[in-house]
């Protein structure tokens, strides 16, 4: 059974992001958690400080214990590879077991998905989540390494599923055409040059845009324009979540016809203004 996703986040934090990325509808649903959990409240744990509280708890997580052991063998060995000072073994009894039991039931879940080994999987999600850790705003707490890591379970089971959309994408070459087609447009119009390669997130919206490109039998370079000659009215600049999906279709037919033949056009809005106050 798929997870579903959930979230717990400040009202400040939520109206800075629909601020910034505009409402949240049916279609970017998914989308809009991803970009919420940047802002996610995640430093809270669990402090179980009796025997009988650690019981209740145990007795709603039926993880196998070998499982539980398993796991928390691969957090230590991982933790040791990325030379944390201090790491000890998570043991049965100790505060951080409970949780541990609880994230064992998630990541088997991803292993059984995935239809990989326990220990490709555990490796995998734990190495993941402390990538995304170390890459947060906060210094992370890994005294409490199992609470941090079920929390963001949603976050981690993304970023495994870009990473896995990546590897296993059948046309990588064309998909980084795509994707340096957009950056330059970008980059023509307003000075700013960001690329997405490097975040797996990101990346995956221009495997799913190339597959809309291929659909509609269109060169790159006139898929990424008509995005952008759709927005010519107003000066805007596609988002890299607006390439793909039902609406990106809808946007791109009016163009069809004139894409392989359209002259392309200095966009009607003068940027010169917004690069100078840039430089």
């Amino acid at each position: 059974m798929k997870r579903i996703p959930s979230i717990h986040i400040r009202k400040d934090d939520l109206e800075k992001v629909l601020r910034l990325h505009g409402p949240i509808t049916l279609e970017n649903i998914d989308e809009m958690l991803k970009v919420c959990r940047r802002y996610s409240l995640e430093t809270r744990s669990i402090f179980i400080d009796s025997k009988l509280e650690r019981q209740k708890i145990e007795k709603r997580t039926d993880s196998p214990t070998g499982d539980a052991n398993l796991l928390s063998d691969i957090i230590y060995s991982v933790r040791v590879s990325l030379k944390h000072i201090g790491v000890t073994k998570i043991k049965q009894g100790d505060n951080q077991w409970a949780s541990l039991k609880g994230l064992v039931s998630v990541v088997n879940e991803y292993c059984n998905n995935r239809g990989i080994s326990k220990k490709e999987g555990y490796t995998n999600f734990v190495r993941t989540g402390l990538e995304l850790l170390n890459n947060g705003k906060k210094k992370p707490n890994y005294a409490f390494i199992c609470n941090n890591l079920l929390q963001m379970a949603d976050t981690i089971a993304w970023e495994l599923e870009a990473k896995y959309l990546i590897a296993n994408d059948t046309a990588p070459e064309a998909t980084a055409a795509l994707h340096n087609t957009y950056v330059r447009m970008v980059s023509d119009r307003t000075g700013i040059y960001q690329t997405y390669n490097k975040n797996p997130n990101d990346y995956i919206n221009f495997i799913k845009a190339r597959d809309v490109a291929d659909s509609l039998n269109i060169d790159y370079e006139d898929y990424i324009y008509c995005h952008f000659k759709y927005l010519e009215f107003c000066g805007g600049i596609p988002k890299i979540t607006d390439l793909h999906g039902e609406n990106a279709t809808k946007r791109v037919i009016p163009y069809l016809s004139e894409a392989p033949n359209v002259k392309r056009d200095s966009p009607k809005i003068d940027w010169s203004s917004f690069k100078s106050k840039r430089g």
